[in-house]
């Protein structure tokens, strides 16, 4: 591999389009005779790679810590080995501690890959020094990302690559490019997992003008469409079809549209669900743990002095010293008020880091129409609860600091427009991850867990413009805790998580929104909080159960593993 790539050169887009549609239709170098047991046996004595842009406490990696735990039933004796841009150190410690993992700089994605900008914020014209420039960096760094990632798989004799998502979001076109050589050269099979396309929420330009969709979210995939001889290396590469790639998807809709669009064969695609575990997912009733998480709680909020003390949300605004490397704090319209987190409080929760696209201001939103509800209104004047807090758990993303110093100023722009009586009982806080982080789990005899926070939480909100699967609802549903979700994008990822292909008796039923905070829905929210509709609740974990469950992640993964098999075998 290493003395073809010498001299590998591209004088032109068109040169490496006609390069990819040549690979492309280039049979696997192995035909192999071996029974199924035998290509289990030999992927087991080999290892498999996963290999994702970076590892962290996302979603992603949620669900890789899961296919490894899985992987290890069907092939007990195999090498797992972790492949990213970056390990994070909140990343499953007991995972990244077990398996070899190796760090590739140049492999992360999205606004941390360097031609990122330059490839879907620059709108490029042909002639421009941009436009010639893009294709030698982009070789450049392709060459760079195959030698690294190739030296190590030869290196340990890894005979099958497990990706997430480097070949249906373009957050790396390099890297994507870089393991479709891998797999041709080195004759590698690869299955490759895709959480969500980036034409699912995405559309050029002309299609808007002229076809009349909306706009979505991964618009800015199609900045250079105009440009055929170079989208189309986007549209080859995501996602990548080849005679020993297996498409393994999230939901039949995704496989659906790569049989029908991207003329797949249906024997090269595959569905994988998820699953949750209900040892650790589940209704609290024991109200002394209960107390033990809300002191604990307490104990990640509080100051020096082991108090928990609020700090006014002007002064958070004005120090931006605090923005910059955030600590957890709560913030409300006082200062230094002494804040009871062990009395009744109605606490709101969002379970997600803090980016645009998961649009935590709507959370204010909700909260000020809750107030100018009547029955909640009264509720509230009952004393049945003390205060309203919103707590975020997540850290704030690199290159999201503005949206969070905007959220600061929509908090503060809601707390003027309430009614005055109820303003100093509304609190924001953050946590940044605290719970996630190594200092911390050490420290504590029984640290806390998000799933803690779940079944704390009065009220789970998921208000996210787009999910790759939209993991929250299902952990809610498990812990018996009201959701209010909006129908994010994908919509059909969203139907198909709740159930809507389904009976009823195996749909969940969260409270949900599409455009706006509606009154209907409002009513169905203080319904919940009010009255807790209980049998809805015990449903949706019931129906959790039944649908999303190990076994039935296990018996997809072994789906896969033969379906890659019968693809090899043709």
């Amino acid at each position: 591999m290493f003395e073809d790539f010498k001299d590998l050169r591209f004088t032109s887009w068109f040169e490496l389009n006609e390069f990819l549609h040549n690979l492309q239709n280039k049979p696997p170098v192995n035909n192999r005779k071996e029974s199924y047991k035998s290509f289990l046996k030999r992927i087991e004595r080999s290892g498999i790679a996963f290999i994702t842009f970076e590892y962290g406490i996302d979603g992603v990696s949620t669900e890789i810590a899961k296919y490894i735990t899985l992987v290890h039933k069907i092939l007990p004796k195999v090498d797992i080995h972790l492949i990213g841009g970056e390990f994070d150190e909140r990343f499953d410690m007991a995972i990244k501690e077990k398996y070899r993992h190796f760090t590739v700089p140049g492999m992360a994605g999205f606004a941390k890959w360097k031609l990122f900008d330059l490839f879907f914020h620059t709108k490029l014209q042909r002639g421009e020094k941009q436009y010639d420039n893009l294709l030698k960096q982009l070789w450049e760094d392709t060459i760079y990302l195959s030698l690294q990632i190739g030296t190590y798989i030869t290196q340990h004799g890894i005979q099958l690559l497990y990706v997430v998502n480097t070949n249906s979001n373009p957050g790396n076109v390099s890297l994507a490019l870089a393991l479709v050589l891998i797999s041709s050269y080195l004759d590698v099979p690869v299955i490759s997992n895709n959480h969500d396309f980036y034409w699912e929420a995405g559309k050029s330009e002309i299609d808007i003008k002229y076809q009349g969709t909306k706009h979505g979210p991964r618009d800015h995939f199609f900045t250079n469409s105009h440009l055929p001889e170079i989208f189309s290396v986007i549209e080859m590469l995501y996602p990548w079809k080849a005679k020993n790639w297996l498409a393994l998807n999230i939901n039949y809709r995704q496989s659906d549209l790569l049989v029908n669009k991207f003329d797949y064969e249906p024997a090269a695609t595959g569905v994988i669900g998820t699953a949750i575990d209900m040892q650790k997912f589940k209704p609290l009733d024991d109200e002394e743990r209960k107390r033990d998480i809300l002191c604990q709680v307490k104990q990640l909020i509080a100051d020096r002095k082991g108090e928990l003390r609020s700090i006014s949300i002007e002064k958070v605004l004005k120090n931006k010293e605090m923005q910059k490397t955030p600590y957890p704090f709560i913030t409300g319209l006082k200062d230094n008020i002494n804040f009871d987190i062990c009395s009744d409080n109605l606490l709101i929760l969002q379970p997600t880091r803090i980016i645009e696209r998961k649009r935590i201001e709507l959370d204010f939103l909700l909260i000020s129409a809750l107030l100018e509800n009547s029955r909640f209104n009264s509720w509230l004047r009952s004393g049945k609860i003390e205060n309203i807090v919103l707590m975020i758990t997540g850290p704030i993303l690199k290159g999201h600091e503005e949206y969070f110093t905007f959220l600061l100023k929509e908090f503060q722009r809601m707390l003027l427009a309430v009614e005055l009586e109820f303003v100093p009982r509304i609190f924001l806080s953050f946590l940044f991850s605290k719970l996630d982080k190594p200092a911390y789990i050490r420290k504590e005899v029984k640290p806390l867990k998000i799933q803690d926070l779940f079944q704390l939480a009065s009220l789970v909100t998921l208000p996210s413009e787009t999910e790759g699967r939209g993991l929250p609802i299902i952990e809610a549903c498990a812990c018996e805790t009201p959701i209010i979700a909006h129908r994010y994008y994908p919509e059909s990822v969203y139907a198909w998580l709740v159930g809507e292909h389904l009976p009823s008796k195996f749909r969940l039923r969260p409270i949900e929104f599409e455009d706006r905070l509606d009154t209907s829905v409002i009513d169905e929210v203080v319904e919940h909080l009010v009255k807790c509709r209980k049998w809805q609740l015990r449903h949706n974990s019931l129906v959790i159960k039944k649908r999303y469950c190990f076994p039935l992640l296990q018996n997809d993964l072994e789906a896969a593993l033969e379906k890659l098999y019968l693809q090899l075998k043709r």
